[in-house]
């Protein structure tokens, strides 16, 4: 299980050290839809906001 949660914590320093090295407005729409994408694939707990509504 601590590798999981190593390997978690390594992806998530990669992606912000990504956003860090370059400004927001540089950022191209393909790039943006890849961050979102690497970070919609990351699992984490659902919500309990959603399921409120």
């Amino acid at each position: 299980m601590e590798d999981d949660t190593e390997e978690s914590r390594t992806l998530f320093f990669e992606i912000v050290q990504l956003k860090a090295q370059r400004p927001r407005k540089n950022i191209s729409a393909e790039e943006q839809t890849m961050a979102s994408i690497q970070v919609n694939d990351i699992p984490r707990p659902s919500s309990p906001n959603k399921k409120n509504h």
